[in-house]
């Protein structure tokens, strides 16, 4: 995530089209107007609108849109897991769809409760989760490593299988690489969390500060890195040792479970008790990430929704509870998004995965355009506004490597996982995001242009 982090003035603009900006935010009290490199940034002279056309409403749709069924996926995730783990302790237990989608409410029930009632909690909260975090890494690797039986080095790194049925094997590994991606995808939730928290909707004298990240322009890209570096090295770790310690790799897809991670963790324990204890560690962790990830597209939704004025939507979503300081008609409403979405489960799961299954392309073209903006600003020669974060002669060619790298992570994330495809192996996802590119397109030239105002790149402010 270098080249977003690079162009993060605190206050200012954090990662062109990924994020909004404050909209000349008086700062009422030291205690809340951060640091003072918060008030510097602050306090930058102009109010100049570099952001308003159509590529960066068209990142803000796909934003939300990204965001929106990544917490769907998530949630969904969540479900099923706990499903499988009903499976392996109760072989009579009867997979239902209408099961999954209760259990989906059940987890985004809890996710609004850590977002509203116990919402000024949840950095402490998100404290808790990185501990656990860690030390359930431990809690899961230690018994593979001893426990499990292992396959030898050179099946390991030198045998590779085409389940897919695709003409290459290099093909194969394109199309596969979108799980991985989808495991590291997301660090940009901090930029999300980085906005002056506040309704240009609201009168002066009900403005409500509250910088959800203090001295943004230094923690937020030292967060977005340590993010990536620790959860990519654990997941690297985990990934080899998963590897070594699967066994048969179709005994472990066709488990009755449907989740093979819970079959080699019971192979390896060769208990119930022990691999229900090691898969619970992962279910608590996919709630900590739905947690935190109904933080995420809240303030996404709000921050895109109050850069659209004259609009009785935009009022709504943008608008921030006095009480809790936070954009709770957001909040409420990702929450009711993610309970409908989850009700496409019971009729149809291709319907549900169709929706689901955008949360990789929808964010990765967000990343493309917002890079490509950063990448055509550097051919053009114009000046970044001022940063504390910098790749310095690296930063042209890390970035065109970026956009590179997710043109075509983003490509085949549409495409399905076999060859041979049916309605239900099909990867409609493509549909839909087709259908809210169009939507985007066509609100912007009938109405969008008009009611847009896009975030500020610098903001007058007496301190």
């Amino acid at each position: 995530m270098d080249f977003m982090n690079e162009k993060v003035p605190a206050g200012s603009v954090v990662a062109n089209g990924l994020n909004e900006d404050p909209n000349g935010i008086p700062v009422l009290s030291q205690e809340k107007a951060g640091t003072t490199f918060d008030q510097r940034d602050m306090a930058r002279v102009g109010k100049t609108q570099e952001l308003r056309n159509l590529k960066h409403t068209s990142s803000g749709w796909l934003c939300v849109l990204g965001w929106q069924s990544s917490l769907a996926s998530g949630s969904y995730l969540m479900a099923t897991q706990i499903q499988s783990l009903l499976i392996l302790n109760d072989s009579n237990y009867v997979f239902e769809r209408w099961h999954g989608t209760l259990l989906v409410v059940a987890a985004a029930s809890i996710a609004i409760l850590f977002n509203t009632l116990f919402a000024k909690q949840l950095p402490l909260v998100e404290r808790v989760m990185l501990l656990f975090h860690i030390c359930g890494f431990f809690a899961v690797l230690i018994p593979l490593w001893v426990l499990a039986p292992k396959t030898s080095a050179k099946v390991v790194f030198t045998e590779f299988q085409n389940n897919g049925g695709w003409s290459s094997m290099g093909l194969s590994a394109l199309i596969g690489m979108t799980g991985p991606v989808f495991a590291l995808i997301g660090p940009d939730s901090a930029v999300h969390m980085c906005k002056r928290i506040l309704s240009p909707f609201l009168q002066s004298t009900d403005l409500i500060p509250a910088e959800e990240t203090r001295d943004a322009s230094r923690v937020l890209p030292l967060g977005m890195m340590s993010t990536l570096i620790l959860n990519g090295l654990t997941g690297w770790i985990m990934v080899i040792t998963f590897c070594f310690c699967i066994g048969n790799i179709e005994d472990a897809v066709n488990s009755p479970t449907g989740q093979p991670y819970i079959q080699v963790f019971y192979n390896a324990t060769n208990s119930h008790a022990g691999a229900t204890v090691m898969s619970a560690i992962i279910v608590f962790m996919t709630l900590c990430a739905i947690i935190t990830n109904l933080a995420t597209v809240s303030r996404q939704t709000f921050a895109f929704a109050r850069d659209f004025h004259d609009s009785r939507v935009a009022r709504f979503l943008s608008h921030v509870n006095p009480r809790y300081n936070i954009p709770l008609n957001a909040v409420y409403l990702s929450f009711i998004l993610n309970c409908l979405i989850s009700l496409l489960n019971i009729g149809s799961s291709v319907a549900f995965n169709a929706v689901a299954s955008l949360a990789t392309a929808a964010l990765l073209s967000s990343y493309i355009i917002s890079i490509s903006c950063v990448t055509l600003k550097r051919w053009r020669g114009e000046p970044f506004p001022s940063k504390r974060w910098s790749l310095g002669k690296w930063g042209a060619t890390l970035n065109v490597v970026a956009v590179l790298y997710l043109c075509v992570a983003c490509f085949f994330s549409f495409w399905p996982l076999y060859k041979e495809v049916t309605a239900e192996t099909f990867n409609w996802s493509i549909v839909i995001y087709s259908a809210v590119i169009w939507y985007a397109v066509s609100y912007f030239y009938v109405k969008g242009r008009r009611q847009y105002d896009g975030p500020v790149v610098h903001v007058n402010k007496d301190i």
